[in-house]
């Protein structure tokens, strides 16, 4: 009994401290800004935003899009659906213009963007105030660093987050249908995640049965504004292929690249917080379907977990979602405990992200003027060494160099003709090329090494003293180090 006394003494402070607005701002807006200080300074370890860049630059210079994969010697005729066109061309002028810096502030400018948006839409429907606080809390402990990575899966984080939103409001207007529609233009152009602004719109039609002719009509033409994109229907046949791994090509994907493996497999993308956090968005849906509320909301949640099983790489995506959906369950299961009703000031979303923004922007400044261009490459992808090295290929080299680095090759050398082996944008290469690719990531034998590299026409490698290929390299008659920097080397044929 005495036990049970102290459970819910402590019980009540917590929601206490969740249910008051300046206690929740302070307690939020710390966590906020102590990921945005943590992610504002961050080398850049991501191997896509290099080469999404580098065909942003491409179709500003052209005004065209890439149709096929010219950044690759192994398979330069193949066919390539750019599926982050807008996001290459913010990639490219920021690239530009502030070098890799601007992949941390970008950082923090989306997830910025994404918790504002979280915060007004929970607390403005808010109707007993310790719920909001355990909605962000979920959001903000379940993604902690993932709400900065830079690659478009996460910054575009936002744009689900707006259409939930939208969507999910009480009633509907015209203006609205115009929202939805251009929202998914947009998101149909910047991410491959655009058939999600469709299943909310649809799941939105099961909430307010009021306005349901309407959401249908919204629904329908957000569905259509999916092909308002430069590919057409090739672009959907992308995102089926990530989605389903049907192909010879996708199956290798899902076979070899982590973010693709079931949440069981996916140990990188996983740790205790984001996996209690995906937890309870579960127990959450489940509760609201066994109470028979938030139907759409749960099903649509339930879904995104499901999708976050199957592929771990929408862990994010799920637990955020799933906080801002699901924020009504919570508040009602606060109504049926009977917990005073209390609203929440508009003010709070703002309270919560405008200090941990100013502090990510003055750590990321302070570095920024601390640091050369290079510094912000991390050495996951090759860092300083690796960047020297490619600038001062000759021009038109057929270049191996590992998976996580031909991103950040193709950045440095495309102008100059410099060409790679393989890179992380996987679908864009036949399946033969893939398997050798991924088989060059491995222990191999020297003559096996050579006989890849060579049957390709290679001429250049550069490969870290950790890499296989260095291993086998440097035992390999057939090729020569010409030249080192740091922990990587070039060996030519």
């Amino acid at each position: 009994m005495i036990r049970a006394v102290k459970r819910r003494g402590l019980a009540d402070v917590v929601l206490r401290t969740v249910g008051r607005p300046r206690q929740l701002a302070l307690l939020c807006g710390a966590l906020f800004a102590l990921f945005s200080w943590r992610a504002a300074t961050l080398p850049v370890d991501d191997p896509d935003v290099w080469w999404i860049a580098a065909a942003g630059r491409d179709i500003l210079a052209t005004s065209t899009i890439p149709l096929t994969n010219a950044y690759s010697y192994t398979a330069p005729s193949t066919p390539w659906v750019m599926h982050e066109i807008l996001f290459g061309l913010v990639y490219a002028r920021g690239l530009e213009t502030l070098g890799p810096s601007f992949f941390p502030l970008l950082t923090l400018v989306a997830a910025a963007a994404a918790v504002a948006v979280a915060a007004a839409v929970i607390i403005d429907r808010t109707r007993y105030a310790p719920s909001a606080g355990i909605a962000l809390l979920l959001l903000l402990v379940g993604c902690r660093e993932g709400l900065f990575a830079p690659r478009p899966s996460h910054t575009a984080l936002v744009l689900p987050l707006l259409m939930t939103a939208i969507a999910f409001r009480p009633g509907w207007t015209t203006l609205r249908t115009l929202g939805v529609v251009a929202l998914e233009i947009v998101w149909t152009n910047a991410h491959g995640s655009f058939p999600l602004g469709v299943a909310i719109v649809a799941a939105s039609v099961f909430a307010d049965r009021t306005t349901k002719n309407e959401r249908l009509v919204a629904t329908v033409l957000t569905a259509l504004a999916t092909l308002v994109n430069p590919y057409g229907l090739r672009l959907h046949g992308l995102v089926q292929g990530y989605a389903l791994g049907g192909d010879p090509a996708s199956r290798i994907i899902h076979e070899h690249i982590v973010e693709f493996f079931p949440i069981w497999r996916g140990a990188a993308f996983v740790n205790p917080l984001n996996a209690a956090a995906l937890l309870t968005v579960t127990m959450l849906a489940l509760r609201a379907l066994f109470e028979r509320r938030n139907l759409s909301r749960a099903i649509l949640s339930l879904l995104l977990v499901a999708l976050a099983a199957y592929q771990v790489r929408h862990m994010v995506l799920a637990v955020a979602l799933g906080a801002v959906l699901l924020h009504a369950e919570i508040d009602d299961l606060f109504a049926a405990e009977g917990i005073p009703a209390g609203t929440l000031p508009r003010w709070l979303a703002p309270a919560i992200v405008i200090p941990g923004l100013c502090l990510g922007l003055a750590a990321w400044s302070s570095a920024r003027l601390a640091r050369e261009d290079a510094e912000w490459i991390a050495p996951a992808t090759g860092g300083a060494s690796l960047a020297r090295l490619v600038s001062d290929l000759p021009v038109a080299m057929r270049a191996y160099v590992p998976f996580e680095s031909g991103g950040l090759t193709i950045w440095l050398g495309a102008e100059r003709g410099v060409r790679v082996f393989f890179d992380s944008r996987n679908d864009c290469y036949p399946p033969e090329v893939a398997e050798a690719a991924f088989g060059l990531e491995r222990e191999q034998t020297p003559e096996w090494v050579d006989r890849m590299l060579a049957g390709y026409g290679t001429d250049v490698a550069l490969v870290s003293t950790a890499h296989p290929v260095y291993r086998a390299l440097v035992s390999s008659p057939a090729w020569t180090k010409s030249r080192s920097d740091g922990h990587w080397a070039v060996f030519q044929r």
